[in-house]
């Protein structure tokens, strides 16, 4: 991911901070797009500061309409935070390899959604994303939890608006004139050099575009290009939903990257990032989640609003 350094100055708001994978050194892995929201009137619309503590997959359970591709209005502030205290950082709980992906358990891409058909000048994306950022002080792990949600809206001539709000920070609302977001993906690498840089690869186009069927196919061909990651069949994400696991776990056991795909579209529903054991000095003490990134839509919008 392009460094902050790097990244164009907002023609409104202020700078939009790097997204991109957190491993437990201090990278963050966080970013994505997202689409218009559900038209119902405000009577409707839950409150965001009442009510007894909501897990991520009873928040979009709830605020899902019945539309073709449903759509979660933006959260509070107040509502992140009670998602990240009910949150577990405790690693997905994988049921044992079953080895290298086949065709017969790799999706297949192709199926078209109501999300591929919703027209618009925008791609969309939606995005939760958990971070544990770790540092090291006086010989002492300090780790902080900050779930944040993303939307963004990018247009082909890289023109765009991200909304970011978080348990930390005060909501962030930038707009990119024409060209500005060129430094997002827009495409996969022809090639990668391992099964965890394809993840990455993979979730990085994720978080900045709506893959269509054709691109989607084209993902899951790179996953299975090189040292095919580990299948591990039916997966739960913190949305509620089912799908299929994959996953990569580094030489020392001590990295583990697992990505979800939904089993029908073969679209990404989410990647973690877990630490299995303390890499060093930070203070982790069992299995703990460094990153989580929920995907909750990618489609198309006519305006970038939301």
């Amino acid at each position: 991911m392009t460094p902050d350094s790097q990244q164009p100055t907002p023609a409104t708001g202020h700078r939009l901070a790097p997204w991109g994978a957190a491993i437990a050194v201090g990278a963050i892995l966080a970013g994505a797009v997202m689409t218009a929201r559900l038209n119902r009137p405000a009577e409707a619309t839950p409150s965001a500061e009442t009510g007894p503590p909501l897990s991520a997959a009873a928040v979009l359970s709830a605020e899902h309409g019945p539309a073709s591709c449903p759509i979660p209005p933006a959260l509070t502030q107040r509502r992140l935070r009670t998602i990240a205290d009910t949150t577990s950082s405790r690693p997905t709980t994988l049921p044992a390899a079953t080895g290298a992906p086949t065709r017969r358990s790799m999706p297949t891409g192709a199926r078209a959604t109501g999300c591929d058909t919703q027209p618009g000048l925008y791609q969309y994306v939606d995005a939760l994303n958990w971070t544990l950022d770790s540092a090291v002080n006086g010989g002492h792990g300090h780790n902080t939890a900050t779930l944040t949600q993303y939307q963004s809206w990018r247009a082909d001539d890289d023109c765009g608006r991200t909304i970011r709000t978080s348990t930390r920070e005060a909501t962030a609302d930038d707009t990119y004139p024409a060209g500005a977001l060129n430094f997002a993906p827009r495409r996969l690498p022809a090639a990668t050099d391992s099964t965890r840089s394809a993840i990455t690869a993979i979730t990085d186009l994720y978080l900045w575009t709506s893959p269509n069927p054709t691109a989607r196919a084209a993902a899951l061909r790179l996953l299975a290009a090189r040292d095919a990651p580990q299948y591990r069949g039916a997966v739960t994400d913190r949305a509620g939903r089912c799908g299929q696991g994959y996953s990569v776990t580094s030489a020392d056991g001590i990295n583990r990257d697992l990505i979800i795909l939904n089993p029908e579209t073969g679209g990404v529903l989410a990647y973690e990032q877990a630490a299995m054991r303390d890499p060093g000095r930070l203070g982790i003490t069992e299995p703990t989640v460094l990153s989580y990134l929920l995907l909750v839509v990618n489609t198309h919008t006519t305006r970038a609003t939301p």
